[in-house]
């Protein structure tokens, strides 16, 4: 079949997680090393699965649609909680998420922004510069010297302006301008549009490729949940090179960083909570040889008493028997580097109960554990965590 409106739609796991489509061969080509979805067959009919990708990926003259296996508000949850453990609440989202991940977070965002603004536009003070030839606030010595070589006029002068024209408000704009630029954002495009009028005459966009940096205080306290989903949505929207060699745009979460980063996050915040000794280390780097040629870096190090009492790696996706052993012969080789009885695998699965294997003629003890994303409630989610700290820190046998 043919993709429709050049539009290729799957599901992360389950019987639509792969379609037969008819794509050229250098369309074919372009999805297989964006690596956002396997590619085989050819060469014409090609079978297109997902891989550990969901949302909205442009592929040159493709858009691949990947809905998460997850509800769109847990997903958040996930991604939020890994930047700022102490602020993301599920229970906040509250939308019907029936239209798919793009169009709510569009939605939620323009909600955000309207609770935001309502009361007006944030002011603060912004130091201004320019060259005048009226002395306005305070005579910039360098500049003068520097721009003017001696001449008297034109002042280079800097003033403090109390203006709209701030951080904040620039981020939110900079944002509603990449959400606009979307495909599918449905009926949320109207009220974004309109934020972006209302904002437009008084605020300048940011331009900067990265996240700009802005302060949480009491002044701007309600403009504190727009500006944190909009650091999320910059994180999945930003144009870039994504997990192969081609340029990939769009609205994307690659699920195993989503996983790896909240599991790293919420255990280590745990482990420190629940024990009050030790401390953590994440992508701690270490070498298995005596001659230092072999890098390693497990997800998370747990020390205690001074000495790596655990080590912990997650992975989203363990689908083979294969796939454990080999899983299992990585974390045995970070107990051997890191002098550690006790190794834990931590990956994403409903069904699967937790398990222990001794190692033979050395005392090490590897550590399977589940744990269950699509839980009914976040309060069981976290008695995983709980539980989970509770197995690397010895605490339970």
């Amino acid at each position: 079949m043919q993709p429709v409106d050049g539009v290729i739609r799957l599901t992360e796991t389950g019987r639509g997680s792969s379609c037969r489509v008819d794509l050229s061969a250098d369309q074919a080509r372009l999805l297989h090393e964006s690596r956002v979805v396997d590619v085989t067959g050819g060469p014409k009919s090609w079978l297109i699965k997902s891989r550990s990708v969901v949302g909205v990926a442009r592929v040159g003259d493709l858009e691949v649609w990947i809905t998460p296996k997850i509800s769109i508000s847990r997903l958040l949850f996930l991604v939020g909680y890994s930047s700022n453990p102490d602020v993301w609440r599920e229970g906040e989202i509250g939308l019907d998420e029936a239209a798919g991940l793009v169009p709510t977070v569009a939605q939620l965002f323009a909600r955000q922004v309207e609770t935001a603004i309502a009361p007006g536009l944030l002011r603060g003070y912004r130091t201004e510069h320019q060259s005048s030839y009226v002395m306005r606030g305070r005579l910039n010595v360098a500049r003068q010297v520097t721009h003017h070589h001696g001449r008297v006029v034109p002042f280079e002068v800097e003033h403090d302006d109390y203006t709209p024209n701030i951080v904040e408000n620039r981020f939110l704009l900079a944002t509603i301008d990449r959400l606009l630029r979307l495909p599918g954002i449905g009926v949320a495009r109207f009220a974004l549009e309109e934020q972006r009028s209302a904002m437009g005459s008084l605020v300048d966009p940011w331009a900067g490729s990265l996240i700009p940096r802005w302060q949480p205080t009491r002044l701007n306290n309600r403009y504190h949940s727009a500006l944190r989903l909009a650091e999320v949505i910059w994180r999945a929207s930003s144009p870039e090179y994504g997990p192969g060699s081609v340029q990939v745009s769009g609205f994307f979460f690659t699920m195993w960083k989503v996983f790896e980063d909240f599991i790293t996050i919420a255990l280590g915040e745990r482990l420190l909570t629940a024990t009050r000794i030790g401390h953590v280390d994440f992508q701690y780097h270490c070498k298995l040889d005596d001659e230092d040629e072999v890098n390693l870096y497990p997800d998370l190090v747990w020390w205690s008493n001074g000495k790596v009492s655990a080590v912990v790696d997650a992975k989203y996706k363990v689908e083979h028997k294969r796939d454990r052993n080999g899983l299992l012969f990585q974390i045995l080789s970070y107990c051997v580097a890191l002098d550690t009885k006790a190794g834990h695998l931590v990956y994403a699965r409903s069904d699967q109960p937790s398990s222990r294997f001794t190692v033979k003629h050395a005392g090490i003890e590897l550590h399977l554990h589940s744990v269950d994303l699509a839980t009914s409630s976040l309060d069981d989610l976290r008695r995983q965590l709980d539980f989970l700290a509770d197995k690397v820190s010895g605490n339970q046998r």
